[in-house]
């Protein structure tokens, strides 16, 4: 065979490989493990590259060390051990695995063209529950081998857990929850809207009071968020925390005694403001960061600084979301001005209820209701569970169509930190069975029921299934 003709052999041979695989790219099962990995490298990636360029910018690196870091990190984001790995093999597994299930289903038990609803029902969630425990197995070990150190990949199953499972766990039990809400002919819109509100009220409740006292269940990276967010000195938080295990005694000498002087000095009070053997409370003007002696106008001030805050954040998020609004200019900018107020309303309304209850059980509503109740018991749990509390009425500031997204944000949060901290790591097996079961449940509502599962991650479910 000459030159010409192997050169012209091996170009047809090339193009029928290519019309191949662009046949078999356009084939359901493979366009949908497509979009899942696009969406979740998207994700991934771009979450990596605005942390790299932040690093970056504070560590005063040159343009070339960002892009070196920006280049990693879109090739790391590739590897077997990333979460778009994982969606990709959930989406190829699914059909195999339905495939396998109904033809061992109908040879068993009924004849295909007999299977009625429950038994189609039966047959999504099994093959649901097999391609997700066996994709989340093979994540898991990739983890694991592509960790360099035990202590490092311990490390990361646990954010998975808390990450990954924790969301599709309270992903599956809100769908569960609404569905059977819906089943009610008496059930309207406004329960529905009550619903989102008590969701996102309790789940606050669960991660703030365990931002006070119990730090130790949260992703450090959103409880270092919610510290900066609420402006408040971590040795503050500390002596309530102590005050409630009450290694910290009001009028008594001991380890943590003298643990606020510091920040008494730092906010130009005298240091004996901050020994709590010698001043008994701590001094609201202490709590307040010396900004204000009134608890109300202190409110109002962190109110401020949260509006402040959240409006540099919501602004320029809204402005990028409008770009693709096709309206009139005047009626977009006042859009956009009113959703940013909103938001920021709500985020610094969160702020300051937090900050304000705390307040209102130490010096105001408090001393009035239990004349008998000591100092060390008002600041000892009640203050900060109020706040917990009351936080979560600022859902009423956003939007309507806005706090279903938010109540399950908050809610897959406030599961994570309900899960076992070890889950991931010591537990694997529950933790696998737990994602397997979950995602199943969502499988099978998003395929039988589409609208049943609420906010972006259900349109996310129906695009992959």
């Amino acid at each position: 065979m000459s030159t010409i003709q192997q050169h012209l052999h091996s170009k047809v041979r090339l193009n029928s490989l290519l019309a191949l695989l662009s046949n078999i790219s356009k084939t359901p099962t493979v366009s949908k493990a497509q979009k899942a990995f696009l969406f979740t490298y998207a994700y991934v990636a771009v979450s990596r590259i605005i942390g790299d360029v932040t690093r970056g910018i504070n560590k005063k690196e040159s343009t070339l060390e960002i892009l070196n870091r920006i280049k990693y990190s879109l090739l790391r984001s590739l590897e077997s051990d990333k979460l778009p790995q994982l969606f990709v093999r959930l989406i190829v597994f699914y059909p195999l695995s339905e495939y396998v299930i109904t033809r061992l289903f109908t040879a068993v038990m009924i004849p295909a063209h007999k299977l009625g609803k429950a038994s189609r029902l039966v047959t999504i969630f099994t093959s649901g529950l097999v391609s997700s425990y066996y994709a989340h197995h093979l994540y898991i070990k990739a983890v694991i081998k592509r960790s360099p150190t035990l202590s490092i990949a311990k490390s990361r199953l646990e954010n998975i857990s808390s990450e990954v499972t924790a969301l599709v766990l309270s992903r599956a039990l809100d769908t569960i929850i609404r569905k059977i809400l819906k089943s009610h002919a008496k059930v309207s819109q406004s329960t529905l809207r009550f619903y989102d509100a008590a969701q996102f009220t309790l789940s606050c409740f669960v991660i703030m009071f365990s931002w006070f006292f119990v730090p130790s269940k949260m992703q450090q990276k959103y409880r270092q968020w919610i510290t900066k967010m609420a402006n408040m000195d971590d040795d503050l938080v500390d002596a309530l925390r102590y005050i409630r295990t009450k290694e910290l005694i009001y009028g008594e000498n001991g380890a943590h005694s003298s643990m606020l002087e510091t920040i008494s000095v730092k906010y130009g009070l005298p240091k004996e403001s901050g020994n709590t053997a010698k001043t008994v409370p701590i001094p609201c003007r202490l709590v307040h960061a010396n900004s204000f002696e009134s608890c109300e106008k202190h409110a109002l001030w962190r109110f401020y600084r949260g509006m402040k805050t959240a409006s540099m954040v919501y602004l320029p998020l809204n402005i990028f979301l409008s770009l693709r609004q096709k309206e009139k200019l005047l009626p977009k900018i006042l859009g956009i001005i009113k959703r940013t107020i909103r938001s920021s309303a709500f985020l610094a309304s969160f702020i300051a209820l937090n900050w304000y209850s705390v307040c209102l059980v130490r010096t105001r509503i408090g001393p009035k209701l239990f004349p008998n109740a000591t100092a060390q018991q008002l600041d000892d749990t009640w203050g900060p569970a109020l706040g917990s509390f009351l936080c979560g009425f600022s859902i009423m500031f956003e939007e309507v169509k806005r706090r279903t997204e938010l109540a399950l944000f908050v809610f897959a949060k406030a599961t994570s930190i309900l899960l076992p901290t070890d889950l991931g790591s010591n537990k694997m097996k529950l933790d696998s069975a737990l994602f397997s079961i979950s995602l199943a449940t969502l499988i099978t509502f998003a395929k039988s029921d589409p609208s049943a599962v609420s906010g972006f991650f259900g349109y996310f479910l129906q695009g992959m299934y």
